[in-house]
This record gives C-alpha cells, sequence and structure tokens, in this order.
C-alpha cells in the first residue's frame, strides 16, 4: 500500500526541482563578477516531468545543471545577466511558496482523514 499519491510524490518532486533551480541562481547571482563564469540552470522542463512521472523527489535529485550555449557572453568571460537572473529568482520563489502551500493543503487533508477515523 502506498501512503502517498503520485501527486503528492510529485508535488514533493517539483518542489526538490525549484529548490535545486533557486541554489543555481542564487550560484549565478553570486557569481555575476567572476571572469569566466558561466550561468547555469536546470533541463528544468524535463526534470518535472521526470518528478511527476512517478519518480518524485527521486528524479529530481538526478537533475543536472546546465549551461546554454546560446547565452551571450561578456568580454570577460561571464554569462550571468544580472536582470534575468533576479527576475527568474523572484519568480522561482513564487512557485516555491506555492507548492508549499499546496502541499501543505494535501498533508492537512491527510490528517483531518487520519484525525476521522480515531
Amino acid at each position: 500500500m502506498q501512503m502517498f499519491s503520485n501527486v503528492v510524490r510529485g508535488l514533493a518532486g517539483a518542489l526538490e526541482v525549484h529548490e535545486q533551480r533557486h541554489r543555481l541562481i542564487s550560484e549565478n547571482l553570486a557569481n555575476v563578477e567572476t571572469p569566466g563564469y558561466r550561468a547555469r540552470d536546470l533541463a528544468f522542463h524535463d526534470a518535472l516531468e521526470s518528478a511527476f512521472s512517478g519518480e518524485g523527489a527521486a528524479a529530481a535529485r538526478r537533475a543536472e545543471p546546465t549551461v546554454d550555449p546560446s547565452t551571450p557572453v561578456k568580454l570577460d568571460g561571464n554569462s550571468v545577466d544580472l536582470d534575468l537572473e533576479t527576475t527568474r529568482l523572484a519568480d522561482n520563489a513564487f512557485r516555491i511558496v506555492t507548492l508549499s502551500r499546496i502541499l501543505a493543503k494535501k498533508y492537512a487533508g491527510m490528517r483531518e482523514t487520519i484525525d476521522g477515523l480515531k
């Protein structure tokens, strides 16, 4: 018997993908002035698809950071765009909060069901 549905596992995996992406964006911002640094991201849609394929968080942990070769590079070899990265960070933070709230509601529903069985 499965304790959590595929939806809950998928949501947990999606949350982990977004957390991993948040770390990468933060690293990009921290290296905005590092010569030769290339901005990284996840193969995001593939990672989310894997998270909801039944693998959940295990699939999210396997997501590898990538460098987009088409990203413009400055004279010092750095490809971090400050405006783009801060926008991505804010959007990603919003998605983390939203996923956390959805998961909290799912767990609250499970708790109500369990309490109702007592």
